[in-house]
C-alpha cells in the first residue's frame, strides 16, 4: 500500500500520473482511499499562544533570563516537532502552520505538559490567562 500526503498542486499532479500509469500501462485494479485532515483551528492556535504568553510573562530561568513567547515557540518546535534538513547538514525546527487539528493538538498538549511539569507553571494560571484572552478575542495567527 502506498500513502501520499497531498499538500500542493504538484502532489496532485504526481498522484494523477501514477494512477494513469497503473491503470493504463499496468492494467492494475486500484483502490483509492481519501482521508481529509483539517488544519489546526483558530481556537487551538489562540489557546496555544495564550499558554506561551502566560508562560513567558511568568517564568524566569534560574540564571534570571526571561524569553518571549516567540522564543519559547521556537524552543518547543525544536523539542517536539520533526526537524527539517538544511544544506550543510544543519537542521531547522518543524513548522506548526501545516499541522492538522490532531497533530497540533498533540503538539500543544506536549508543550502544556512540559510547561506544567518541567517549569512548574500552575494549570490554573494557564487556564485563567486563556479565558482572559478569549474574552478579549486576542487570537494571533502564528507559524
Amino acid at each position: 500500500m502506498h500513502r501520499i500526503r497531498v499538500k500542493e498542486q504538484k502532489h496532485i499532479d504526481y498522484v494523477a500520473t501514477q494512477l494513469r500509469h497503473l491503470l493504463l500501462v499496468k492494467k492494475n485494479k486500484i483502490y483509492v482511499q481519501i482521508q481529509v485532515n483539517p488544519p489546526r483551528t483558530l481556537e487551538q492556535n489562540a489557546r496555544y499562544w495564550a499558554i506561551l504568553q502566560t508562560f513567558s510573562e511568568n517564568y524566569t530561568t534560574e540564571s534570571g533570563l526571561k524569553f518571549t513567547a516567540e522564543i519559547w515557540h521556537e524552543y518547543f518546535k525544536l523539542k517536539f516537532l520533526p526537524r527539517r534538513a538544511l544544506p550543510g547538514g544543519e537542521f531547522a525546527s518543524g513548522e506548526t502552520k501545516g499541522l492538522t487539528t490532531k497533530e497540533f493538538s498533540e503538539f500543544s498538549e506536549k508543550v502544556e505538559a512540559e510547561i506544567i511539569s518541567e517549569f512548574g507553571m500552575p494549570v490554573d494560571l494557564i487556564n485563567a490567562h486563556f479565558q482572559n484572552r478569549r474574552d478579549g478575542d486576542d487570537s494571533r495567527e502564528k507559524t
